[in-house]
């Protein structure tokens, strides 16, 4: 998972760095090529792979709060550390960077996905099929009702437009914002249902099986949200206002409210069909990363290197947000071509400091200190629930939450200080 993750922290780095570059770039030049071809496979991917993997790691953190202290400790566990990834979303987007900041909606959909750590896996799926296919269109026919000027509200969330307007504030959150927590909570959902999988599997000693059928069933999603997707867009697409795009990257959400637009796969609109392909492809790399990476025996170095960037996901991200807007300082403005700012150059001067400090991480034997404040939060917070004896523990909690595994695993997936935020 935590490589999986680093995946997912280099897409959305490449999204912020590469896809700009066609501002300046024409997109008959093979840098303004390139900058397309990188926008097709990192536009709401990287994203909606860093909320899946957000769901896993609901699962994979609370398990020794599940342990210890019962469903009171797993939803005081979560509060702690979304409470920490809000107070950061807050105040990262001041440096003023073109960078959307995702963690308020992120840190509230944590919040609003911890009750189902509690809950069976039939309720987990059937909650996530019925916001995934209604979610879209409710959050269209919002857009439209309110008549918005901008495609998006509440830019990145910070603590200004909360004191500003608190109302569009959490209306952006929920709905109109371009990360909307009707849209991210889906993504968690899918995330806790293929933890509990792949945890299951584990314990059986089949899970490099269960995650090849994990990334079959992936490919399969894709494959059909795009087929469907393209015939939507064929027969229907003519009819819409002049200019727009059925197939573009959006804000949040549709264009419009016509029904047959939640079955096109466009990136960031939030749709089924955009849900369908965006978990599908998460499920393709977590699938492939758990068939190759989670084997039994030492890990080599390399492996080891990049685990502890995906391990330090909080700190990565700040730590992007905050050279984009150094150099974007040094240039003059973000409307710039400096190669240090935008393009191949730019994402990979980011990726050898990223790269350096989770060095740094792996030789300490430290977890980022972002990840130990979040964890120290969710610790404090837990450990206001009472202690429990595991037999006292619910039954969903037992059975869903923390499936049955081998006694060594248990020992070494019980100690908190062993696992950074995950």
């Amino acid at each position: 998972m935590d490589i999986a993750r680093f995946l997912a922290i280099l897409g959305m780095m490449a999204a912020h760095l590469w896809t700009p570059l066609l501002i300046f770039t024409p997109t008959t030049t093979p840098a303004g090529q390139a900058a397309e071809v990188v926008g097709v496979g990192v536009e709401g991917n990287a994203a909606a792979l860093f909320a899946v993997i957000g769901g896993v790691s609901l699962v994979l953190s609370t398990r020794a709060a599940a342990r210890t202290r019962g469903p009171g400790g797993v939803l005081l566990s979560v509060l702690g550390r979304a409470l920490v990834v809000i107070i950061i979303g807050l105040v990262l987007p001041l440096v003023h960077t073109p960078i959307l900041v995702v963690l308020v909606p992120f840190g509230v959909s944590m919040i609003l996905s911890a009750a189902f750590l509690l809950a069976p896996s039939w309720l987990v799926a059937s909650a996530a099929v019925v916001l995934g296919a209604v979610g879209g269109i409710v959050n269209a026919t919002i857009r439209v009702g309110l008549g918005l000027s901008t495609p998006m509200e509440g830019d990145s969330l910070d603590i200004r437009v909360w004191t500003e307007n608190p109302v569009e504030a959490l209306r952006a959150v929920l709905f109109t914002g371009t990360y909307p927590v009707i849209t991210w909570v889906v993504y968690m959902l899918a995330g806790i249902l293929i933890a509990r999988g792949l945890l299951r599997a584990r314990a059986a000693g089949s899970a490099r099986r269960s995650a090849l059928l994990l990334a079959a069933g992936g490919v399969i999603a894709v494959i059909v949200a795009m087929v469907v997707s393209t015939g939507m867009i064929a027969a229907f697409g003519a009819g819409l206002p002049a200019g727009v795009d059925p197939a573009d990257s959006r804000y949040g959400a549709a264009p419009t409210a016509d029904p047959w637009l939640q079955l096109v796969a466009a990136p960031h609109t939030g749709t089924p069909g955009d849900l369908l392909r965006t978990i599908g492809i998460a499920a393709v790399v977590i699938g492939l990363c758990t068939a190759v990476w989670d084997r039994p025996g030492r890990r080599s170095f390399l492996t080891r290197w990049v685990q502890a960037g995906g391990a330090a996901p909080l700190t990565m991200y700040c730590l992007h947000v905050l050279l984009t807007a150094t150099v974007i300082g040094i240039a003059g403005g973000p409307r710039t071509s400096a190669w240090y700012v935008y393009g191949p150059g730019a994402w990979g001067l980011q990726v050898a400091v990223l790269l350096l400090l989770a060095l740094v991480l792996v030789l300490l034997h430290r977890r980022g200190p972002l990840e130990a404040l979040a964890s120290l939060a969710a610790g404090a917070l837990s450990r206001l629930a009472p202690r429990r004896a595991p037999d006292a523990v619910g039954i969903a909690v037992t059975n869903d939450l923390i499936p049955d595994q081998p006694e060594e695993m248990q020992s070494v997936d019980a100690t908190p200080v062993k696992h950074p935020l995950r």
